[in-house]
């Protein structure tokens, strides 16, 4: 980094004291800019003190704003739609009725230029919200809702637009709102796990990389054919003990990392697992490793990090710096727990049929798919490829199950040590 042999005084009063993230971007690859300012809008949103500024809302919003203008199709859309999201985030902070209308104005704008792209109907759903729940405007919502509906019958979020639709063509009357009588039954009590939100019953799972993102390759093993079969067997062993389960993808298809965290929060999943395998240029390198979000301590950490993030080790040790905030906010400790189990998990289980892996242990790292999850997240590199016992294990059906089962056993233990630290009530 430019900063990298200064104070850490000097760095910290930079950071807390500039307008927003102002590092140039117009040299940047597209993609690697979408990405990077992304991770700026998690960071922003994760740190209550920063996302009560105004200013630094406005600034991002520049920033997508100029990326949208020099690009073209994917980063062009999604940068449009972060344009949006952007307002709507102040709105909800600012309570300000003029910034939820520049919001709506924002969405409808993205779903209206990109009407072919999956942005489309997250934009009008996101426009639907905001006018029946911020702005009273349940006809205008009825509208959008009716046209996503018609427009999109298979999108990811028709389930949600139908509920909204009918709150929006029932909104209860205002002035019974306080009113309820006396005698009204109430709902079922929530459990203490459920009030602090440490239910652990649906899981999103995350086949890595899809599509024209191949992910790492060698010795007859193609990462993305790899995590894909790898997600179904686990799901399959998660189903059979009652988990509810998701999928990020479930064909070859292309996801971008940033979508795969939205696709978890919108689903409210319990939990996020990212499953991949790895590789090194030196083929004496092997194990398990499993991470959580965070710094990476070692070199090989950043390398892995690089790697699965599509960039170089030095935009690594870049995210780092915006990571120090998103970090204090983020479900860390949760991750680290749920990394250990399933780490641990996994080596039980293969040493129980006395099989043998190397164990290269639980890490943290700045993973872009980890990044903005709402819930712990972890991700798994099941060996190397590029490792002749490795690479010989991970086509072996026997040894895979076992590894399936133990991630399974391992969330299962994370699931029992949350109920044991959570104190009985009568």
């Amino acid at each position: 980094m430019v900063y990298a042999f200064r104070p850490v005084v000097f760095l910290l009063l930079l950071f807390l004291t500039a307008p927003a993230f102002p590092e140039p971007l117009q040299a940047a690859n597209p993609q690697s800019s979408l990405t990077r300012l992304t991770g700026e809008f998690d960071a922003l949103i994760a740190n209550p003190a920063r996302a009560g500024r105004r200013d630094l809302w406005l600034a991002l919003e520049e920033r997508f704003a100029a990326l949208a203008a020099r690009s073209q199709g994917d980063v062009k859309a999604r940068a449009s739609f972060y344009h949006a999201r952007a307002r709507e985030e102040l709105a909800r902070r600012s309570f300000s009725a003029a910034d939820h209308r520049e919001a709506v104005s924002r969405f409808a704008s993205v779903a209206k230029a990109h009407p072919k792209h999956a942005i489309a109907p997250e934009s009008l759903f996101r426009q639907a919200d905001i006018l029946t729940r911020r702005l009273g405007d349940h006809a205008g919502a009825v509208t959008v809702l009716e046209k996503l509906i018609k427009d999109y019958p298979r999108a990811g979020n028709i389930s949600e637009a139908r509920q909204l639709l009918a709150l929006a063509k029932n909104p209860p009357p205002a002035q019974n709102r306080a009113r309820a009588p006396a005698a009204a039954k109430a709902p079922p009590a929530k459990t203490v796990m459920e009030q602090l939100g440490l239910t652990v019953r649906t899981i999103m799972l995350d086949a890595g990389h899809g599509g024209n993102d191949p992910g790492a390759r060698a010795a007859g093993i193609t990462e993305k054919h790899f995590a894909l079969a790898m997600a179904r067997r686990v799901g399959a062993l998660l189903q059979k003990e009652g988990f509810t389960v998701l999928y990020t993808r479930t064909t070859d298809t292309y996801i971008p990392l940033r979508d795969r965290t939205d696709m978890a929060n919108n689903k409210k999943a319990d939990l996020f697992i990212s499953i991949h395998v790895n590789a090194n240029p030196n083929s004496a390198v092997r194990g398990l490793e499993t991470y959580y979000l965070g710094e990476a301590r070692t070199r090989s950490a950043q390398i892995v990090a690089a790697r699965e993030n599509g960039v170089s080790v030095r935009n690594v040790s870049d995210l780092q710096f915006i990571l120090t905030d998103f970090m204090l906010s983020s479900k860390v400790k949760e991750s680290r727990h749920l990394a250990n189990s399933v780490h641990n998990g996994i080596l039980r289980r293969l040493r129980g049929v006395k099989l043998a892996a190397h164990d290269n242990g639980v890490r943290s790292a700045p993973f872009y798919v980890l990044m903005g999850a709402r819930m712990p997240a972890i991700l798994v590199e099941f060996g190397y490829i590029t490792n002749a016992h490795d690479a010989a294990n991970l086509k072996n059906d026997a040894f895979l199950q076992r590894q399936a089962e133990g991630l399974v056993q391992g969330i299962k233990q994370y699931r029992a040590d949350l109920a044991k630290a959570i104190p009985k009530t009568n």
